[in-house]
């Protein structure tokens, strides 16, 4: 008895001839480009959250600088993505 890599067994591990391969993914098809963030948002976020978070110790820093980072990327997707919208129109 042969195991196909999925685990399978008799089968190996190959796709029926003709056979479509299933998608999982509805948003697959739609031609969508992706927004891609160039990093300057996040690194303000963090420097400026981390700033904010100084007076509460290193903890402080830490944990506002990583915040600043995350609030700060969402700023500038947001932006590209409000961007990319006026153009469409």
């Amino acid at each position: 008895m042969r195991v196909s890599p999925s685990g399978a067994c008799g089968d190996t591990g190959r796709a029926r001839e003709g056979a479509e391969p299933h998608r999982s993914n509805p948003k697959e098809g739609r031609e969508e480009e992706r927004i891609e963030t160039s990093g300057a948002g996040a690194l303000g976020g963090m420097v400026v959250g981390g700033a904010l978070g100084l007076p509460f110790g290193p903890a402080g820093l830490v944990i506002g600088g990583v915040l600043g980072a995350l609030l700060g990327n969402q700023v500038e997707y947001e932006s590209k993505k409000a961007e990319r919208e006026r153009k469409k129109e």
